[in-house]
């Protein structure tokens, strides 16, 4: 299920009981969060109990913000199928990029379509013109994410969906202070 500020106070008690206090988010960061038109956030229930939920940012290149399950769910593929749910739908999304704004010259109250053959775009990409600025469609091509250096399962996980281990950056990580793995999947 998609999570939206409706959530937030769910959202908000799954976190306290998932991750430690200093990688918590405010109220106002999950407010902006739930509500962003370039994030995703994904929850699982029993009952109206959240008990895992996983989020992206929604770009060319994607960012894992979060991943995690309660620990009296662990253990049951619970966190693969957020994953793999995830990265299905970061494959199929679709997004304007403003770093990709051209200035058209539209004839007064027209609504023009640029047009795929003359090269302005792949042909994946689909283009709107509105007032005279064109925005290209974009797909998302790599996926990145950290993890603590000692969650050993997380980053299991990742790899058998094929990420790879690109960098890792000291003290990413507070209370307890620890390096984060930094992987990337290409889609």
């Amino acid at each position: 299920m998609v999570l939206t500020a409706a959530n937030l106070e769910q959202v908000l008690h799954f976190e306290q009981q998932v991750f430690p206090k200093a990688d918590q988010w405010s109220r106002a960061s999950w407010t902006a969060e739930l509500s962003s038109p370039d994030r995703i956030h994904f929850g699982m229930f029993d009952r109206d109990v959240l008990i895992a939920a996983a989020g992206a940012s929604i770009n060319e290149v994607a960012d894992v913000l979060t991943i995690g399950v309660l620990p009296e769910y662990q253990g049951r593929g619970i966190a693969g199928a957020l994953l793999d749910h995830l990265l299905q739908v970061l494959r199929s999304a679709r997004f304007f990029t403003p770093s990709q704004v051209h200035y058209l010259m539209p004839l007064e109250g027209d609504r023009t379509m640029a047009d795929p053959a003359s090269g302005d775009t792949s042909s994946e990409d689909v283009s709107e013109s509105v007032a005279g600025i064109e925005r290209s469609q974009r797909r998302v091509s790599r996926v990145m994410l950290e993890v603590r250096a000692s969650n050993a399962s997380a980053i299991g996980l990742y790899g058998s969906r094929g990420f790879k281990q690109i960098a890792r950056i000291p003290r990413y990580y507070r209370a307890p202070s620890e390096e984060a793995v930094v992987m990337e999947l290409g889609l």
